[in-house]
């Protein structure tokens, strides 16, 4: 009993540990987006391109909506380039 519960906070620690690399994430520009975030980002870049911003992202300012739906990331420091290179829009 006593091993056990030495043993049991290591193992936690360990599989929290080992857990957070399988967590899918994206990188877009200096950002990391994760998988819930990313659909809200690749619209918000779709946004960009169709708009035919260049690579000010001061053009098009983010909605509240937006910004409510992607707490980790500040859409309005994303540029039209950040979202070429992540492959969220052709270009």
């Amino acid at each position: 009993m006593i091993a056990k519960a030495l043993v049991a906070p290591f193992a936690l620690l360990a599989g929290l540990a080992l857990g957070t690399g399988a967590f899918a994430q994206t990188e877009v520009g200096t950002i990391v987006v994760s998988d819930m975030e990313l659909p809200y980002v690749q619209q918000y870049c779709e946004d960009l391109a169709d708009a035919g911003l260049g690579s000010d992202p001061e053009e098009r300012e983010p909605s509240p909506l937006e910004e409510v739906r992607t707490p980790g990331v500040v859409l309005g420091s994303l540029h039209i380039s950040d979202c070429k290179e992540a492959g969220l829009i052709e270009g």
